[in-house]
């Protein structure tokens, strides 16, 4: 195969990767902000905005369990910018504040707001993540060109179903795997998605139910191991395949493996070199990343730590 012939996201899916366990990881606090002009391949780093407004970004990033996204809509901003505060742990929750410009957001302390430190600011709004649904499509061209061609056709589909829930976003993990979206509330993020999808995604997310497993990624808010036995948990319990509602999870850490009791049902996760070599990101060479597998042990649980 001669990989400058192939995009990242059709090596990917020429070679059978699996998508359980690929999802951005171990986050519970988004802070989206809208910045409309062109974005720098890294993202918050090297994108044109206030170097303070960049600077509390990034203190943010570096926080336990915080992600900052830039987002935006084809057109520019309209008379305001908009920021958010994305809660997905126990308690779901969608923050919104609406600013003059950037310079006006840089004033705000972003980062008190995000690690939930007092009320949020003057002029925010508090919506539980259930009335305010919010999803992010990765549209991120200058990381890499399948962001580009896969999810702007995405974003414009789903636009067209759900409206302003739908924002443009910075890199989502796992361009290869495009078009990917997170879809709050749940913090479950899906990969390739298609044009096609963007019907049964709206109607998922206005029935608050999950969509179709072999589009899932996983729960952003677990580890990649958590991830790939609660889809694996999913897929054996019908009952369990739509709804957003989070199973009991434990953990067991072992020599090599991590044991992932979802639900009373125990599953050996491992994590191997995939057997095919693909494209990572498009314009590199072939590499093997890591696959995710569980399989079910039938036997009884021993000492687990919750997670």
């Amino acid at each position: 195969m001669n990989p400058s012939a192939h995009t990242c996201s059709a090596s990917s899916l020429a070679a059978g990767e699996p998508l359980a366990g690929t999802a951005v990881e171990r986050v519970n606090t988004w802070i989206l902000v809208e910045v409309s002009d062109g974005w720098g391949r890294k993202g918050v780093e090297d994108t044109a905005m206030p170097e303070a407004l960049r600077a509390q970004l990034l203190r943010a990033a570096a926080l336990p369990a915080v992600r900052p996204q830039l987002i935006r809509r084809p057109g520019g901003p309209g008379q305001r910018v908009a920021a958010f505060v994305v809660r997905s742990g126990a308690v779901e929750t969608v923050e919104h504040l609406s600013a003059e410009n950037l310079d006006a957001l840089s004033s705000v302390d972003l980062v008190s707001w995000v690690a939930g430190e007092g009320e949020p600011p003057a002029g925010a709004t508090r919506s539980a993540a259930s009335e305010a649904p919010l999803i992010l499509v990765c549209a991120h061209g200058k990381r890499d060109r399948c962001c580009a061609e896969h999810g702007v056709a995405l974003f414009t589909a789903l636009e067209r179903e759900l409206g302003d829930a739908v924002w443009q976003s910075s890199h989502l993990n796992g361009h290869r795997f495009a078009a990917t979206a997170v879809v709050f509330p749940g913090g479950w993020q899906y990969g390739r998605l298609g044009v096609d999808d963007a019907s049964g995604l709206a109607a998922a997310v206005r029935g608050r139910r999950l969509y179709r497993l072999d589009r899932a990624r996983g729960r952003t808010s677990q580890s990649n191991a958590v991830q790939a036995a609660e889809l694996a948990w999913r897929a054996l319990d019908p009952s369990a395949r739509s709804t957003l509602d989070a199973p009991s999870i434990d953990v067991e850490e072992t020599s090599g493996d991590t044991i992932v009791t979802v639900s009373g049902k125990r599953f050996r996760v491992t994590q191997a070199p995939s057997p095919t070599s693909l494209v990572q990101s498009c314009g590199t060479e072939p590499a093997t990343p890591p696959r995710w597998s569980a399989s079910l042990l039938a036997t009884s649980p021993g000492a687990r730590t919750m997670v």
